[in-house]
């Protein structure tokens, strides 16, 4: 890009950006190329930088370079999106409208990108112009919810569910490693999100969901668990899953039970984070040693005597 015309974008200068064309009519022209993955165009530049006049005058000038992409694959919505600049968004889309759904490198459009740095005035500027956007996914499956629950992006979670609903094809949608939004919360520790999404009346995650490895949201607080801290997510969990009637798992003898099973049916919050800690042993010990591991319950707590965890492997 010429030297003038990138000072100029990045000043947001639309006077010089006029003149520089009164000098060289073709400088827009020879900005850009016909190759996908070229340099950035001054409307990136603008875009990026939310100077929206500027970029109002060059779609005015050169509406194609709405669909111009860089060397990464974005376009100049992808920039404007994941910087927040919602009125620079909406200019694009009153031109070119298509550029939503144009993808970088790994799949992801403009709204995969306002949801990853919880950009809510854009995500409500796109989703109003296209509904649809909320459904579409990555190269890897991920889902604009998954994305929002994946950037910690709090606020754009609660703003997903009241607008894109709750159903199978947004709390439920599971990327390609078989996660929903839920295992992903979990995964990252993310209390606030995770209690969320359990107990909005009007969410409908699935607790019982299991990922391409056959674990739940349950089983991953558990084996990650390190910090004091991870038992607050754990609670929230086992609350859920006594709720839901959490079956027991099929491969345990009888008599024994996953050690997160034994918790569910005693349903006390007092003991939950002892118990999910020996748990996490227990797991731990399993996957080392590549086989079983069970844990079964001595006394009733309810009636004064010792409650007690003894693992089998």
């Amino acid at each position: 890009m010429d030297q003038r015309l990138s000072e100029a974008a990045r000043a947001g200068d639309r006077e010089a950006l006029l003149e520089l064309l009164r000098e060289d009519p073709l400088l827009l022209d020879r900005a850009t190329t016909m190759d996908d993955y070229a340099s950035d165009t001054p409307l990136h530049v603008s875009a990026m930088l939310g100077h929206v006049d500027f970029a109002r005058e060059l779609l005015r000038l050169k509406p194609s370079l709405a669909r111009a992409r860089d060397r990464h694959g974005f376009g100049p919505l992808h920039l404007a999106s994941a910087a927040g600049h919602a009125h620079v968004v909406m200019e694009l889309l009153a031109v070119d409208g298509g550029s939503c759904d144009l993808k970088d490198r790994y799949g992801r459009t403009a709204v995969h990108w306002a949801a990853i740095k919880g950009r809510v005035r854009v995500l409500d500027a796109l989703m109003s112009a296209r509904p649809d956007l909320g459904l579409t996914v990555t190269a890897f499956g991920e889902t604009v919810m998954h994305l929002a629950v994946k950037g910690g992006q709090y606020e754009a979670v609660k703003y997903l569910l009241a607008t894109q609903g709750s159903g199978e094809r947004v709390l439920k949608a599971k990327d390609d490693d078989g996660n929903t939004v839920l295992h992903l919360a979990v995964a990252r520790k993310q209390y606030q999100i995770t209690k969320f999404l359990l107990e909005n009346p009007i969410s409908l995650v699935d607790v019982n969901a299991k990922n391409s490895k056959g674990l739940t949201a349950l089983d991953i607080a558990s084996i990650t668990a390190a910090e004091p801290e991870d038992a607050r997510i754990i609670e929230l969990l086992l609350h859920r899953t006594v709720g839901s009637h959490h079956k027991k798992p099929e491969t345990a003898p009888a008599g024994h039970d996953a050690a997160h099973q034994v918790i569910v049916e005693d349903g006390l919050p007092g003991d939950e984070a002892l118990v999910v800690m020996v748990s996490v042993k227990a797991v731990a010990m399993s996957r080392e040693e590549d086989h079983p591991c069970y844990a079964s319950t001595a006394g009733d707590p309810r009636h004064g005597t010792r409650y007690t965890v003894a693992v089998h492997h």
